[in-house]
């Protein structure tokens, strides 16, 4: 009898490791997803500032172009 209830104990055991590896590694990819928004975030803010320079310097050609056709 004590030596089903230690194979058991050894099995749960074994189990709860595994369980604990698991969590660990859906942590970590947790992590990772957090910092994959923190940097879509600020992607998306370079790229409206980025726009909006690029339409300034448009304007600036084009009024230069138009101030050279005179």
């Amino acid at each position: 009898m004590n030596t089903i209830y230690e194979m058991e104990l050894k099995d749960a055991d074994s189990h709860v490791k595994n369980m604990n590896k698991f969590y660990e590694s859906l942590t970590g990819a947790m992590q990772g997803l957090s910092k994959v928004g923190d940097n879509t975030a600020k992607f998306t803010s370079e790229l409206g500032s980025l726009t909006n320079n690029l339409t300034a310097l448009n304007k600036v050609y084009g009024s230069m172009l138009t101030a050279m056709k005179g």
